[in-house]
């Protein structure tokens, strides 16, 4: 696990790389820090609880429904006569009061990530989230006299039964088909399958922001160990119990 928010122009692939960070941060809070202290207290033992930062604000942030990040750029990419500072415009609109997010002049807003605020430039969020299929370029497929790019065309529209209501099919089905909505689907999949593991983390620390060999950054270093809570595992690694044991096994 890595930051991924020192990009000084953030977009869209951004929003989504950041977005998945913060579930996976999520998965690491959990094991690390809750699912670690409920054992020890459900064990009846001694315990002084260890505090760390939640990003649960920030996760609601994203998916609360219907006013998060992910629907309102949702449910503005079904309209066709909406900008990328119309987006913007109702993401303040709707999101000013929440004290994680702040908007901005030009388009932008900022998110507090658990790693820090990230500003984002919202050019081109529109239309990378609706990722059209132009029907020219399927009718282009399907006049090849070769198989293959027919055989393509085919499955990129099998949910089509003629290719002269293809507009109407991918206009119906233009918020089901979202990026951010095949990403999320994705992404939540992904944690369904880490929590039926036994995790093992790694944190990966960059020593310098200009991807250079021997130079260590100390404020930099520090303030990513700070936001990855490496600190407060430290603390609960040395006042916790490494064996993992139990009743059953220590009777045996």
């Amino acid at each position: 696990m890595t930051l991924s928010y020192t990009m000084q122009k953030n977009g869209f692939e951004q929003f989504c790389i950041n977005y998945a960070n913060e579930r996976l941060q999520q998965h690491f809070n959990r094991h690390l820090f809750k699912l670690e202290q409920e054992e020890y207290l459900d064990d009846g033992i001694d315990w002084v609880s260890v505090e760390f930062v939640d990003n649960t604000d920030c996760l609601s942030l994203f998916e609360k429904k219907p006013l998060g990040l992910l629907s309102l750029l949702d449910e503005e990419s079904t309209f066709p006569k909406a900008t990328d500072l119309s987006f913007a415009n109702k993401l303040k609109q709707h999101l000013s009061g929440n004290p994680g997010f702040k908007g901005e002049q030009d388009g932008a807003f900022k998110i507090c990530h658990y790693a820090g605020e990230v500003s984002y430039d919202t050019t081109g969020f529109l239309e990378k989230n609706r990722d059209p299929l132009h029907t020219e370029s399927i009718q282009l497929l399907f006049s090849c006299k070769s198989d293959l790019p027919k055989d393509f065309a085919s499955v990129m529209i099998a949910y089509s039964q003629n290719k002269s209501s293809l507009s109407c099919h991918l206009l119906v089905d233009s918020q089901k088909q979202s990026v951010v909505n095949k990403f999320k689907a994705q992404l939540f999949k992904l944690m369904q399958q880490l929590e039926n593991t036994s995790p093992h983390f790694i944190r990966c620390i960059q020593p310098n922001n200009k991807q250079r060999p021997r130079q260590f950054e100390h404020d930099l270093v520090l303030h990513q160990l700070k936001c990855c809570g490496v600190f407060e595992v430290v603390r609960i690694s040395r006042a916790g119990y490494p064996t993992r044991m139990t009743h059953q096994q220590f009777a045996e």
